[in-house]
């Protein structure tokens, strides 16, 4: 029996979870904003990352333009957190 977890309880914006609002000021993406380490080729730095649900993978693709928290990252690269989940790793700036 497979188990289905329920994600809104992660993705909810009255915790963890924040909105992400696209460069067209209208579509918005719900995601766990974080800083944390990523590895590129032989190297580890600290980058900003967003964590969506694999459901809302195809609103932002790469070089897709976001606006979290006041500050706008452009998606640099998408990498498979977990089987439901995608992690954006972000570039500061558009």
């Amino acid at each position: 029996m497979a188990f289905s977890e329920d994600l809104s309880v992660f993705f909810n914006t009255d915790d963890f979870a924040v909105n992400a609002v696209k460069s067209d000021g209208v579509t918005n993406v719900v995601g766990i904003f974080d800083i944390e380490p990523v590895q590129q080729d032989d190297f580890i730095s600290n980058e900003p990352t967003f964590l969506i649900k694999q459901s809302d993978v195809s609103l932002v693709p790469r070089g897709t333009v976001l606006t979290i928290n006041g500050s706008t990252y452009t998606v640099k690269n998408l990498v498979r957190d977990e089987e439901k989940l995608i992690k954006l790793v972000l570039q500061n700036g558009s």
